[in-house]
């Protein structure tokens, strides 16, 4: 788990390093990714990335 400067709590994907508010999502992502060697775009559209603006 990783803290964000605006102290939410994000869970880290162990293999791709997608952050995600909910752990089980974060722990999906790591299992699919591990698995077949990318990512699941049902799984990274709810990462903390994809939801915030750069």
């Amino acid at each position: 788990m990783t803290e964000q400067p605006d102290n939410t709590n994000t869970y880290q994907c162990a293999e791709c390093g997608l952050h995600f508010h909910d752990e089980a999502v974060a722990l999906q992502c790591a299992s699919w990714c591990k698995e077949y060697k990318s990512c699941n775009l049902d799984i990274t559209k709810l990462s903390v990335e994809r939801t915030t603006s750069i």
